[in-house]
Parts: structure tokens; C-alpha cells; sequence
């Protein structure tokens, strides 16, 4: 399945799932249940400890967001050709608010 992603908050979702993992909201755009508890739902957070490089802080996952290379007409011209895609892990840092990528 494809990716989604999250008309509440924005996030990118994996297809396999039915609900946003950052804040609980359905694919089709339901409110969260009163229930959700994202640290229980989040399987990303579990994988990296960081720590800002910087300050030494620790580092909160933000999400994962897709960036492409190459022309943005390309995709309607041309079809999936001639664009890279990429997924990222986003983490910033609580206190400096330092960002850094991770593959996801």
C-alpha cells in the first residue's frame, strides 16, 4: 500500500496503517479516539536514543517526510521517471531546536 499522509497534522504515514501514528487520526480523516496514547503507537521512537550533538539535549522524532529530486513538471510529463525519492526520519532537538535526517 502506499503512503499517506495525515490531514490533521500533516504527517506521512505508512499504508499498512489505518491511523496516523503522530496524533491518532484516522486515513479517512476521523478524530482520534479519547484513547490513543502515541507512545504506545509509535514503533520509531523505540529504534533511536539521540542526543543533540550540539547541546546534548535529547532529540524528539518529528516524522518522516519525502523529498524528491528533479523537476517538479517532470512527474506530470514524464510520469515517476526522472524523480528520486527519498524518505527521512525528521528529529530536533527539544531544547536548541537543531534538525538532523536519518534514513528512514
Amino acid at each position: 500500500m502506499a503512503e499517506w499522509i495525515c490531514t490533521a497534522c500533516n504527517t506521512s504515514n505508512e499504508g499498512v496503517f489505518d491511523i496516523c501514528w503522530q496524533c491518532g487520526t484516522g486515513r479517512d480523516g476521523t478524530p482520534p479516539d479519547p484513547a490513543f496514547d502515541r507512545s504506545q503507537e509509535t514503533v520509531h521512537e523505540s529504534f533511536r536514543t539521540l542526543q543533540c550533538l550540539r547541546c546534548q539535549s535529547p532529540m524528539r522524532l518529528i516524522g518522516t517526510r519525502r523529498f524528491h529530486e528533479g523537476s517538479r513538471m517532470a512527474p506530470f510529463l514524464l510520469g515517476e521517471l526522472l524523480v528520486n525519492r527519498e524518505s527521512f526520519d525528521l528529529y530536533a532537538c527539544t531544547q536548541c531546536g537543531k534538525v538532523e535526517f536519518f534514513l528512514s
